[in-house]
């Protein structure tokens, strides 16, 4: 369906980045492989991510990840995130990026409740009335 409300919110981690714009390809790589990947194997909670670009901020990337629990997600293991952002460093290098900001460190924690995909209705078309699909992560 067009439509999906899920019956159980799902968490939301919002991460900002800065990279340099000359080395974005690199970065983007290097972050699938080691916490897209590796976080994703390593911890089950973890159900889907995107990355945004700034278009007015060059180099400025937008992680959102979403958790299927919130205890989960806050269950990481520290040691491990210290160990994969080690990694991180010192195959890309710790000049070349920083982190800005996590939103839910400042107290905007979100949860993701619904989502809908208008392209599925085809030009000019409204969605057709009926009942919603509900998920569960």
């Amino acid at each position: 369906m067009d439509y999906i409300r899920y019956d159980k919110p799902l968490a939301v981690e919002h991460l900002v980045f800065q990279v340099k714009p000359e080395r974005l390809e690199e970065w983007l790589a290097l972050d699938h492989e080691l916490w897209t990947v590796g976080e994703s194997q390593a911890w089950p909670g973890m159900v889907r991510k995107e990355v945004w670009l700034n278009s007015q901020v060059p180099g400025e990337v937008h992680c959102l990840i979403y958790w299927s629990d919130y205890q989960l997600w806050m269950g990481i293991d520290p040691d491990w995130l210290a160990a994969n952002e080690k990694r991180f460093a010192e195959r890309f290098g710790a000049a070349d990026y920083r982190f800005v900001r996590g939103d839910h460190e400042a107290g905007n924690q979100c949860y993701k409740i619904s989502e809908a995909n208008p392209l599925r209705w085809g030009p000019g078309a409204a969605p057709a009335p009926g009942p919603i699909d509900t998920v569960s992560p």
